[in-house]
């Protein structure tokens, strides 16, 4: 796995699978992805996917609808050195269920951040 970080599009990107996932139980398509991000090809939104599978953050499973698969060891790299910080600290909290709290983590953080802009 690089240790290159994640764009801006492949972090919203991320996001989105991971959204999508916990809220609907199931990956999004390839097409709900580009009608998500506005993008019309889908080989424009393949190229998402194949580059945040060789930065380790999904598996893409062939010839499967929906067959993306969040790595569990994707969260913690694609935090930034405060936020590794913050889920050591609730390892102990959550148990094994780390990858829910850097989801609902994120979540939040946009919030705020949404929040800050108004």
């Amino acid at each position: 796995m690089t240790e290159r970080p994640l764009t801006e599009r492949q972090q919203q990107v991320l996001d989105y699978i991971a959204c999508h996932i916990h809220d609907r139980g199931i990956p999004p398509t390839v097409r709900e992805i580009g009608k998500h991000f506005g993008i019309t090809s889908p080989n424009g939104v393949a190229g998402h996917l194949q580059r945040l599978e060789r930065k380790g953050c999904i598996e893409l499973l062939p010839d499967t609808s929906r067959g993306i698969r969040l790595l569990n060891v994707m969260a913690e790299n694609a935090l930034d050195d405060r936020q590794r910080e913050l889920v050591a600290a609730a390892r102990h909290l959550l148990e094994d269920d780390v990858d829910d709290y850097i989801f609902h983590f994120k979540r939040l953080e946009a919030a705020v951040k949404a929040y800050a802009k108004e």
